[in-house]
């Protein structure tokens, strides 16, 4: 793992109303594994690059690059206060910027977001229609895969961060990317996991989340139109000439527009 900080000038001075600078500390991270590397960045001020080079560099060199899991939690308890947990969102008793507020702590670490499998599916294979998808790879799509298939049923928060629910565009998202990664990869042996399971998960969500006047609606219980639900035609859960799909852009366009 290699570390790197570059200053960059801005343009000019800018501020947010409490501080003000002039230049911007762009951090590099670079790391082997085998013959692949990859690169991730962050703005950050430049003893971030120490806290890589001495903590985290040592927490996840030697680990398995497929058990993302468990070297995120590694690297979590390295950098927790004396190994304490990530607290709840909660307000301080300080003083902000205008209009801003004073908060510390992550509501989303008791998050489930089904959809991001769907999303992390879509790209899987966007990487293999492109030649990139290597043994790595298909490890996390097969990890997406597992995950969509045990969870599927769970309510969950969705990449809105709403409240826990069986929300449909969730569902909807995870047909899409199985569906994709199938079509990507027709000789893959999980294609016909994904096909499967993308008819399955369609199947259910389609006998609980179709409103009464043909479109798919938020959830099995709420009743209301979502243009987040226009997504699935684009990216291939259903087509776009289904009669869902065009009841779908009609109420959006009739109940969301003005």
């Amino acid at each position: 793992m290699e570390t790197a900080v570059f200053t960059v000038p801005t343009d000019s001075p800018e501020a947010d109303g409490t501080l003000s600078w002039n230049s911007t500390t762009l951090i590099l991270v670079n790391v082997h594994c085998g013959h692949l590397t990859g690169l991730g960045y962050t703005y950050a001020p430049a003893a971030t690059a120490r806290f890589v080079d001495n903590v985290l560099a040592d927490v996840v060199t030697g680990q398995p690059v497929s058990d993302v899991p468990h070297s995120n939690e590694a690297m979590q308890r390295a950098v927790r206060n004396a190994g304490a947990p990530v607290p709840g969102q909660q307000e301080l008793d300080l003083p902000g910027y205008p209009g801003g507020f004073s908060r510390i702590g992550n509501h989303v670490r008791q998050q489930f977001q089904l959809d991001c499998f769907g999303e992390a599916l879509l790209l899987f294979a966007a990487a293999e229609r492109q030649g990139r998808l290597d043994t790595s790879g298909w490890q996390g799509a097969e990890t997406a895969v597992r995950a969509v298939a045990a969870r599927r049923r769970e309510p969950d928060a969705g990449i809105w961060e709403l409240d826990n629910r069986p929300w449909t565009h969730s569902r909807l998202s995870c047909v899409a990317g199985l569906r994709a990664l199938a079509d990507a990869a027709p000789r893959q042996p999980l294609a016909g996991t994904c096909t499967e399971l993308a008819d399955t998960l369609f199947d259910e969500t389609a006998a609980s989340s179709v409103h009464a006047d043909g479109h798919w609606q938020r959830s099995p219980h709420d009743p209301a139109v979502d243009a987040a639900l226009l997504l699935p035609a684009v990216r291939g859960a259903l087509g776009a000439q289904d009669p869902r799909t065009r009841a779908t852009l009609a109420a959006c366009r009739k109940q969301l527009t003005e």
